[in-house]
């Protein structure tokens, strides 16, 4: 379960910013939140004018994750890290490292991990580890000296033993957890399998097809191609069946002047099954007349059921795995109705009983009702006077602009009361209102 998710010097966020799941002590929608200690909420919302650096912290968690599953496999000694971008707009932070921290609670243990890079090295590592009924311990301390070029480690509790290890086999461009995970170091196991295969990070805006492909391999599993079914039921585009076709493509043909990275691809499609044998998925209607079933192909579908489609298959897992779920442009071809069901399923008891979690950006402010979102739900991205992106919640707010916990959010956030709105200049004429 994610606690806090911070980023710093990131794109477009200079100081550190946090995101944090921890609820205040206001009880309305009690429904929307896990547990006593800590109290842990279900969902977050994140609303902000365009270029406010809502995709950006998206950014920061894909960016936080790769590192971790990829940094010990992918990159070789001398490799730039791909992807980390400092804040460029001003001359002290352009050539420093970016920060990315994690606060997570896995089977009763706190684990307090992060890490700061630039595309030559990764200048500090730290894990930090709470168990039940103890006090926080440092496992993990990596730092760089810049003027002796070397390394330093300080590894205590469970990691004590480990320290020759880490700090002999961890290259300069990979993290001491990855490193140590690719060592059978068992204690840095449950971290590591966090970023591995409990989250995961979706934008809406972009082409559904390989989201569709994963949901379509996923309806081979028993009963997942009903619970979609039920689910495209539920949100009442009058398909009362899916099925899912294997179309057989011919192999491809072979000769000696095909080229090797052409054929290292191949092999590696082989390898994990995808895309030699695709996949067709079909839509069930009833014709109004005869109430016989008529076929559609999905590309028939329009574009919000596509993408519905799409992401059904990582809901569903994430439901039931207890994962957490980063959405990027989430109002994407999606009806205001079906957005906010959506997040009401990650916050029903009876549909969440796994520990999920859901993150979504957007500029649906019709999101930002009483009874769906409280006020530690709703979070807000905006530029500062240096034009670095500031996250803060409604419950943030000073009480005289927050308000009541059951006031319609919606027309102070449009109103620009609570900030996170456009700002226009001169170019726009103020509109005539009737």
């Amino acid at each position: 379960m994610l606690l806090e998710f911070s980023v710093a010097n990131f794109r477009s966020f200079n100081e550190k910013q946090n995101l944090s799941f921890i609820a205040s002590r206001d009880r309305h929608n009690a429904e929307n939140i896990y547990g006593e200690k800590p109290r842990v909420l279900k969902s977050i919302a994140i609303f902000g004018a365009n270029a406010s650096g809502k995709s950006n912290l998206v950014k920061a968690v894909e960016f936080m994750e790769w590192m971790v599953t990829n940094s010990a496999t992918k990159l070789n000694l001398g490799d730039p890290i791909p992807g980390v971008i400092p804040f460029k707009l001003r001359s002290d932070t352009a050539h420093q490292p970016s920060s990315f921290e994690v606060v997570l609670l896995l089977n009763g243990i706190q684990y307090r991990y992060g890490f700061s890079a630039t595309t030559e090295r990764v200048f500090d590592e730290w894990l930090w580890v709470k168990k039940p009924h103890t006090r926080e311990v440092q496992w993990l301390e990596r730092k760089y000296s810049a003027e002796t070029a070397t390394y330093s480690y300080e590894c205590h509790g469970d990691l004590t033993k480990h320290k020759a290890l880490l700090s002999e086999r961890t290259r300069p461009n990979c993290l001491a957890l990855s490193s140590g995970v690719q060592q059978n170091i068992e204690v840095l196991l449950p971290v590591y399998s966090w970023f591995q295969q409990e989250m995961g990070c979706l934008d809406f805006a972009i082409s559904p097809s390989d989201l569709m492909l994963q949901t379509a391999k996923k309806c081979f599993n028993a009963g997942v191609k009903e619970r979609v079914a039920k689910m495209l039921q539920d949100i009442d585009v009058q398909i009362t069946e899916v099925e899912i076709r294997i179309q057989p493509s011919p192999l491809p043909v072979l000769s000696e002047d095909t080229p090797t990275m052409h054929l290292m691809k191949m092999i590696e499609k082989l390898d994990s099954g995808t895309d030699l044998t695709p996949l067709k998925v079909q839509t069930q209607h009833l014709a109004v007349d005869t109430n016989e079933p008529v076929w559609f192909d999905i590309s028939d579908e329009s574009n919000g059921t596509q993408r519905f489609f799409a992401v059904a298959g990582v809901l569903l897992e994430a439901l039931d795995r207890g994962q957490v779920v980063f959405i990027d442009e989430f109002e994407c071809n999606m009806h205001p109705r079906l957005a906010q069901r959506l997040i009401a399923w990650f916050q029903h008891p009876d549909i969440n009983k796994t520990g999920a979690q859901l993150v979504v950006t957007t500029h649906d402010s019709t999101l930002m009702h009483p009874n769906l979102l409280r006020r530690d739900q709703i979070w807000l991205a905006e530029k500062d006077a240096s034009s670095a992106t500031t996250l803060y919640s409604l419950n943030d707010l000073d009480d005289d602009k927050k308000g009541r916990s059951t006031e319609i959010f919606q027309r102070h956030y449009l109103a620009g009361e609570y900030g996170g709105v456009p700002l226009f200049g001169r170019t726009f004429e103020e509109p005539r209102m009737p």
